[in-house]
């Protein structure tokens, strides 16, 4: 029953994610891919996307920021805190 949860909570965390993404400029997505899906160094996606690394990591910043708010308001986080 519990692998059967995870697996439901992974694919609900997916969804909201994937909506989240649909809110963003297509630079943001492009950030978001290159760190967390590519897992790509700050340094690298500043080369690839033709930025600096401090860009990188203030956008980085304001991202997880709008994340966190966006997760918070969709009821996910407090989710989360209750199932500890």
């Amino acid at each position: 029953a519990q692998h059967q949860q995870t697996t439901v909570e992974k694919a609900e965390l997916r969804g909201l994610i994937q909506e989240f993404m649909r809110e963003l400029a297509p630079e943001d997505k492009e950030l978001l891919v290159l760190r967390f899906v590519e897992n790509k160094s700050q340094e690298e996606a500043a080369d690839l996307i033709g930025s600096t690394r401090m860009k990188i990591r203030t956008a980085e910043a304001k991202l997880r920021r709008r994340l966190k708010a966006y997760m918070s308001g969709t009821g996910y986080i407090d989710h989360m805190k209750g199932a500890d």
